[in-house]
């Protein structure tokens, strides 16, 4: 068989990456529109959510940054077409984001005296700590969603990431500006409303994607073992583990 560089070397690249780099472009517009409905409670608001972003940016890369490694492994045993590797990487992955929820739950509940020590603004570091103690009740279905979504791409099946990223996306502005601002019959919570938006959005995620996972067939039969049944050759070659 002839090698073709396009087809069999930038046509998959393109396949994976680009939808991975609409991800990150949906991904992004959620700060943005953070920002925005704080910005018109004032000045203070606008510095405590701020901070907020920053604490948030340095979890995202640590802790956050841990999660992504799921996909590399699970890659890596999709390649070797290892099904029951890529099942115990999921069930270890769902392991590790339950691990690190308790020290970014942990730091999201006692960030305040770390604020002051840095010098920040008593009455800003009571608004950043109003929308920590909400948003912090959200870390563990994020964490959860983040090991799901490492799977599914690991598998190559980045559209699908998409997808619940612009749904999840969706989710966080309709609710942030419901709570923020009192809007679609919501109470109005001021800053705690960005924190307890993103927490009910991350909620719904968690549940929609970790039913789909449960029900989808190319995705249900590789978390088995996480209830102790194990894969049998059939299901390893029913030719569900595809792209």
């Amino acid at each position: 068989m002839k090698y073709h560089p396009l087809e069999n070397d930038l046509y998959p690249l393109l396949k994976l990456a680009i939808p991975l780099a609409l991800t990150g472009i949906v991904g992004a517009s959620t700060g943005f529109f953070e920002t925005l409905f704080l910005a018109k409670l004032g000045q203070d608001i606008l510095a405590a959510g701020a901070l907020v972003s920053w604490l948030y940016g340095t979890c995202a890369v640590i802790l956050i940054g841990t999660l992504n490694s799921i996909n590399i492994l699970i890659s890596h045993k999709h390649g070797a077409n290892d099904q029951a590797g890529i099942s115990l990487v999921a069930r270890d992955g769902l392991l590790l984001s339950l691990l690190l929820t308790v020290p970014a739950l942990l730091l999201f509940w006692n960030m305040s005296p770390i604020f002051l020590l840095f010098g920040q603004n008593p009455a800003v570091v009571s608004l950043a700590e109003s929308y920590l103690h909400a948003l912090a009740w959200g870390v563990l279905p994020n964490f959860i969603s983040i090991a799901i979504f490492e799977f599914i791409i690991g598998l190559g099946h980045t559209r699908t990431i998409m997808y619940f990223s612009v749904f999840g996306v969706t989710l966080v502005i309709f609710f942030s500006y419901a709570f923020i601002f009192g809007a679609f019959g919501f109470p109005a919570l001021g800053i705690a409303g960005a924190g307890w938006g993103m927490t009910t959005s991350y909620w719904i995620i968690a549940i929609v994607i970790s039913v789909f996972a449960l029900t989808y067939k190319d995705y249900k039969h590789y978390f088995r073992s996480i209830v102790n049944i194990p894969i049998t050759p059939q299901d390893a070659n029913n030719g569900e583990f595809r792209i």
